[in-house]
């Protein structure tokens, strides 16, 4: 493992110092993987998003059958619904 110093505000180490209490944590350095892993969690998510964002934008300009998207209220066994 690497060890790396830095600097906080006040703020920041009363909120840590508060978390590990109220989570029973072993050290402060559980409070920054747990930030750490939930900052990746959400990048991730974001990094998800926009893929799923830019193939819908991708297929939205390449759609040119208007089967796909036909606006008919029409269910699998061909029912009205």
């Amino acid at each position: 493992m690497t060890t790396i110093t830095a600097r906080l505000e006040p703020e920041f180490t009363k909120f840590i110092a508060e978390y590990q209490i109220n989570h029973q944590l072993e050290n402060r350095t559980e409070v920054i993987r747990q930030a750490l892993r939930a900052l990746q969690r959400l990048e991730r998510r974001e990094i998800l998003r926009n893929g799923y964002r830019q193939m819908k934008t991708e297929h939205e300009s390449q759609n040119d059958d208007p089967w796909l998207d036909s606006g008919l209220d029409e269910t699998l066994d061909g029912a009205n619904a």
